[in-house]
């Protein structure tokens, strides 16, 4: 599944299950390097959880490369151990980024 893709499933889960996104109570900043790559803003805040394309201010940034978050998403990548490993990185809100792997699986639950 490409980048675009997963955006794409990701913006669906935080629409459509507003009152869970809203749970959050964060903003993270995705920047997603190489093939299909982008920068977008998912804000779990206030009346209308939304992915936003574009970096804005945050609680945390999250890099990394297309291939690690397709692999994430397929679930042949453990982000934890990603993030271990360097081909994560993470500056800001550590919690916030733990949450991001809540709202992966959410996202991925709501597609299935």
């Amino acid at each position: 599944m490409d980048t675009a893709a997963i955006i794409r499933t990701i913006t669906a889960a935080v629409e459509v299950k507003a009152e869970w996104a809203r749970s959050f109570d964060t903003t993270i900043n995705l920047v997603v390097r190489g093939r299909d790559g982008g920068d977008w803003t998912i804000k779990l805040t206030g009346e209308r959880p939304a992915v936003i394309s574009g970096s804005r201010e945050a609680d945390c940034v999250i890099q990394l490369d297309s291939d690690i978050l397709a692999d994430i998403w397929r679930r042949k990548v453990n982000p934890q151990r990603a993030w271990l490993e360097g081909r994560i990185q993470v500056s800001g809100d550590g919690i916030a980024a733990l949450k991001f792997v809540d709202i992966l699986e959410g996202a991925l639950d709501s597609s299935s």
